[in-house]
């Protein structure tokens, strides 16, 4: 059996009145992160199923900027229950993301050159920024802005907090 877009398309459709209570777990193409992605309504574009999902159940965004939250948590293990989906703002997502734990912040985001621990050694320190940054392989500015809040600004100096 194919599993090309037209398939993927379809198996969304089938399931937009879906009534179970567990996460419905796309069994397509999903990107690294682990959400869905298809090509839809003969677009080329590939699309997140999860918000094609949210779309078909529930209308276009209510808003130019809303997106799509999982109130599972469960959007990078390939859920697209719409049961689960709501539309939302960015800082809803966000808050809802940081309460299951999924927020990409701190060294699980793949950008980060630094730790949870190198921060705050970072933040107790009384050495200047510039030895800092040397010790730590950073710009200045990133210690600056460590210093200052504008950067890691959710971490408590003390451990585990």
């Amino acid at each position: 059996m194919s599993r090309g877009p037209r398939n993927a398309e379809a198996w969304l459709r089938d399931r937009v009145d879906y009534s179970g209570s567990e996460c419905l777990i796309w069994p397509f193409g999903r990107r690294a992160n682990g959400y869905g992605h298809l090509r839809f309504g003969g677009n080329r574009k590939s699309w997140l199923a999860h918000r094609v999902m949210c779309e078909l159940a529930y209308g276009p965004p209510p808003f130019p900027k809303a997106v799509v939250s999982h109130t599972c948590g469960k959007g990078g293990d390939g859920c697209v229950n719409p049961k689960h989906l709501e539309w939302a703002t960015q800082r809803e997502n966000l808050a809802l993301k940081t309460v299951h734990g999924t927020r990409q912040i701190g060294s699980k985001n793949g950008f980060a050159k630094l730790n949870e621990e190198q921060v705050r050694s970072i933040k107790t320190s009384e050495e200047q920024g510039v030895e800092l940054a040397r010790k730590f392989g950073v710009s200045t500015c990133a210690i600056s802005a460590i210093r200052v809040g504008r950067n890691w600004s959710w971490l408590n100096v003390r451990e585990g907090v």
